[in-house]
């Protein structure tokens, strides 16, 4: 054995003992937290002090729109410009390909394994939807806060006959006003085969209106001013004249088109004195598009148009979901792991691919895989805050090193303490030297950073 490897694991011992050894401190606070987190770094202000030029912007806004388009033409990333999308298409293709579906794992409803007759009558629905080979797509807008589905089915598809909250059919969610193209509806015109920029997928016909033609479609889709939703999520106000406007959910990263008027009067009893007015998309009951004016109060977390791309705005989004709970999908009106990293980088005008293995493939992606612990700590010590920390099936957000050890907030599903899986189903930050369920840490699983850049 030669010397400098010699040299090499002793050094990577060496760190990997300073990584596990872990401070153990008194939790003074009244909420749980884990074990090597103290109550000082539940702040976002707490990771920016330590960054040089938390406030220097990184990319501008014709940056971000080159970054986006590089995405799309990068193979593997699933992204597509909706506006470049052939508008014919053959119906019939479509449909024999996703009827022919079979399902590799055992699936729950209600606490029951689905029947046999069941997936078979979800085929049945896609396979005798009205279409013809030669076809024309129409452009849509989402109007609620939907999920997007694997299936067209609306109940919730569990793993486990125990478990309730992470339904498997569930693909990502679509905010308020994501446009979208729409191929063609099930039998039972409940469900729209649909693609938005990031995803495919089925989506109930309830949350999405059809525009009347392209025009009306890219007037919605690419709003000149828009109000810019910047907290995990905002309601517009209760409303007893319009129901349907009503206490509407609206999730991070949402555009809505801003209507700059002055002494608006609202159904002749009130003004939008103090509130930003903006335009609401909505479904008539031919489920046609329209849009409704509606009153965003001032004091509500929304910026005018995105917002600057720097360290500090990226942490201070990202920690604006500590504590929210895991929404498998989207799902629970929540986000997973790969949607809050998504959710974050939309607040600046970034085009993210929605999962995991599709993120990977993002141009400025540095491979891990097949270095040492100790060379990937070199790079962790030159990675930003704010980087994306990726492994199989999940990422993360890097906050910093403190006293040895890497800090992520992620949305995380369940871990490894002392040998028991544990469902943290949370938004949370944790060191590195946490096990996951396979009992392998965070950092040893890690073989890809994401800088955006």
């Amino acid at each position: 054995m030669n010397k400098r490897k010699l040299f090499k694991i002793l050094t990577s011992s060496l760190f990997i003992f300073n990584l596990i050894s872990t401070s153990v401190f008194a939790n003074t606070t009244n909420y749980g937290i884990s074990s090597s987190v103290y109550p000082e770094m539940c702040n976002s202000s707490y990771w920016i002090s330590k960054i040089d030029e938390p406030n220097k912007i990184i990319m501008n806004s014709s940056d971000i729109v080159n970054f986006n388009n590089n995405i799309i033409n990068t193979s593997g990333t699933n992204m597509a410009n909706l506006e470049c999308v052939n508008e014919n298409f053959n119906g019939v293709e479509f449909v024999n390909n996703l009827s022919n579906f079979t399902l590799n794992d055992t699936f729950y409803i209600n606490g029951n394994v689905m029947s046999k007759d069941y997936i078979q009558n979800i085929r049945n629905n896609i396979k005798y939807s009205d279409v013809s080979s030669n076809m024309t797509l129409k452009y849509g807008i989402v109007v609620n806060r939907t999920v997007l589905k694997y299936y067209p089915d609306s109940a919730n598809w569990s793993w486990r006959s125990d478990e309730w909250d992470w339904n498997q059919n569930s693909a990502t969610s679509m905010e308020v006003n994501t446009p979208i193209i729409v191929y063609f509806q099930t039998a039972d015109k409940k469900f729209s085969y649909i693609r938005c920029e990031y995803y495919n997928g089925w989506v109930s016909n309830d949350n999405i209106a059809i525009c009347q033609n392209r025009e009306e479609w890219l007037n919605a889709k690419n709003p000149k001013d828009f109000i810019l939703v910047t907290a995990p999520n905002i309601r517009l106000e209760k409303d007893e004249v319009d129901t349907a406007l009503s206490e509407k959910f609206l999730g991070m990263g949402t555009k809505l088109e801003l209507v700059k008027s002055e002494n608006l009067h609202f159904n002749n009893y009130r003004t939008n004195w103090f509130n930003y007015t903006v335009k609401v998309p909505a479904r008539n009951n031919d489920g046609s598009y329209c849009t409704k004016l509606a009153l965003i109060p001032l004091n509500r977390d929304v910026h005018i148009g995105y917002l600057d791309y720097t360290r500090k705005n990226t942490l201070d989004l990202a920690f604006k979901y500590l504590g929210n709970r895991y929404g498998w999908g989207g799902s629970l009106n929540s986000r997973d792991c790969s949607e809050l990293v998504m959710s974050v980088y939309s607040c600046f005008g970034f085009k993210l691919p929605r999962d995991v293995s599709t993120q990977s493939k993002i141009p400025t992606a540095q491979s891990l895989a097949g270095i040492t612990d100790y060379e990937k700590s070199v790079i962790l010590d030159k990675t930003p805050a704010g980087a994306i920390l990726q492994f199989k099936g999940h990422e993360m957000l890097y906050l910093g090193k403190v006293d040895g050890k890497y800090y992520i907030l992620n949305a995380s599903g369940s871990i490894n303490i002392n040998g028991v899986n544990t469902y943290i189903n949370t938004i949370t930050i944790y060191s590195l030297d946490v096990l996951r369920i396979n009992g392998v840490s965070f950092y040893s699983s890690i073989n890809n950073i994401i800088n955006i850049k």
